[in-house]
């Protein structure tokens, strides 16, 4: 049995709009921030909210991207999440931020799976 790493590196992004774009419009800047950032897409689920707002998650071969919109704020939340050294989260949040109308974000990185106490 193979052993893998429990290194990861998480990037949380909260990103305000100038204007939240309608749901294919920002897919599709989610897959190409993804495919910036050398990361694959195996699968994808979204989720409408009524009368507003999206969850949508992601699964990648390096692990996930998860987003939630709040259209009545024009403000995302997203989370990418990588294990090992395979894919940039940080990278697919910059792309993501670039491709965007934003007028602020706040980008937050950490990571994960590396043991601090014995």
């Amino acid at each position: 049995m193979s052993e893998y790493s429990t290194k990861g590196t998480l990037c949380v992004a909260d990103i305000w709009l100038e204007k939240m774009p309608d749901w294919q419009t920002l897919n599709g800047h989610c897959e190409t921030a993804l495919k910036k950032s050398n990361m694959n897409v195996l699968n994808g689920l979204v989720h409408q909210f009524e009368p507003q707002g999206t969850t949508a998650v992601w699964i990648l071969a390096e692990s996930h991207m998860a987003l939630h919109t709040y259209p009545e704020q024009n403000f995302l939340a997203v989370d990418v999440f990588t294990c090992g050294d395979e894919g940039d989260p940080a990278a697919a949040v910059k792309a993501l931020i670039e491709l965007l109308p934003t007028t602020a974000s706040n980008q937050y990185n950490q990571l994960r799976g590396k043991r601090l106490i014995n």
